[in-house]
């Protein structure tokens, strides 16, 4: 038996919930065992510039067991893919970010007070091939549940990382 790890937080304009429930349908098994809950969550105004241009973020809480998606409403603007494959991404950072915070804290244990300049560096290129690892895994998740469909470069870009145009082709 499959328990939904799936649980929506908070008010929902019934439209937005109704885009984001078809999109994570059978995305349980992107949830890692650590993870005994993942909270969606609707947020109409973004923190900040980088939320703006996202259509969905993820926090975790290894600490506690859970992980929460927030979703925008430039979800909503997305093609039903395009929703699917935003809902993979965060879903894979729930799976990576234990890793990924590790190596950040690791890099502000060694370098963050006796060399700041590489300590800068090494934050940035670790946030870089975070996103690009996540990323990756999303397109092959992608590409299998479409049965090798050829993925529209448009569609290439993550919302709230411009970069990724400059890298992915």
């Amino acid at each position: 038996m499959t328990v939904n790890k799936f649980k929506f937080l908070g008010e929902w304009p019934a439209e937005s919930r109704a885009a984001v429930e078809p999109s994570l349908a059978g995305l349980e098994w992107l949830v890692p065992g650590w993870c005994e809950t993942v909270w969606i969550a609707w947020a109409s105004v973004p923190r900040d510039n980088l939320e703006a241009e996202a259509s969905a973020t993820t926090s975790i809480e290894y600490p506690y067991r859970w992980a929460k998606i927030v979703v925008r409403p430039g979800f909503l603007d997305e093609s039903v893919e395009r929703r699917r494959s935003a809902l993979i991404h965060e879903l894979l950072h729930v799976f990576i970010g234990p890793l990924a915070e590790y190596a950040e804290q690791m890099a502000d244990r060694l370098m963050k007070d006796d060399a700041p300049k590489f300590h800068e560096t090494v934050r940035e290129e670790l946030r870089v091939r975070h996103e690009s690892a996540v990323q990756d895994l999303a397109y092959a998740i992608l590409g299998r549940e479409r049965s090798a469909v050829a993925i529209d470069p448009a569609a290439r870009r993550h919302a709230c990382h411009p970069w990724s145009e400059a890298v992915r082709p």
